[in-house]
């Protein structure tokens, strides 16, 4: 692959992500890999409540990551919802659940460990995945627009045909990524390991 084609697709990936060596990534993966995987009845109540945050004015925040000590947790800046509670998988095991199709924006999934899980057809809009385990992990035909994927693993994972305006994936690791058939307007690639990726 010619490197300006890489560039012209992938834009800002000529140039240097920010300074993440004060990041412990292994610890977060370990972390969220050690505990307990979320059951299916676990995740429709999360989702219940996630809705009725939505419906009662939690929507059109914005994510901030913040260092604490080693260790990046998501910050939700935004409206407060009279009822409900916003979705929050961050640091959670999600291996043993379906997460395809499902209705998930502004929800956080900071450093979860989610490798080969599916996505597919999801609505994960402004979610935040930085510091996410999501290796092979399919996101086929999802809408993320505006997500934060900053310093995710994503070695060998599904965008195909994926709405990502906007999103940003500072510092990934894309090996192997597909991305055949994106949407992608204002993506933001700094850092980001592109080795073998299909466009």
């Amino acid at each position: 692959m010619k490197t300006s084609a890489l560039e012209r697709f992938f834009p800002l990936s000529d140039l240097p992500g920010a300074d993440c060596s004060q990041i412990n990534t292994r610890r977060m993966r370990s972390l969220a890999m050690s505990g307990d995987p979320i059951n299916r009845t676990q995740l429709m109540d999360t989702l219940a409540m996630h809705h009725l945050f939505l419906e009662n004015g939690g929507a059109g925040g914005r994510w901030k990551s913040l260092l604490v000590k080693d260790i990046v947790i998501g910050i939700y800046e935004g409206p407060e919802s009279d009822e409900g509670e916003q979705a929050n998988f961050e640091r959670l095991n999600l291996t043993k659940v379906d997460l395809s199709a499902l209705i998930l924006p502004f929800a956080n999934f900071c450093a979860c460990f989610a490798p080969q899980v599916t996505f597919a057809g999801a609505d994960l809009t402004s979610s935040l995945f930085t510091d996410a385990a999501l290796e092979k992990t399919d996101f086929r035909n999802c809408k993320l627009s505006r997500s934060d994927f900053s310093r995710a693993d994503l070695r060998q994972a599904d965008f195909r045909n994926a709405t990502l305006i906007g999103v940003d994936f500072e510092n990934c690791d894309l090996s192997a990524a597909d991305f055949r058939g994106a949407r992608m307007e204002h993506t933001r690639f700094p850092g980001a390991i592109l080795d073998g990726v299909k466009y």
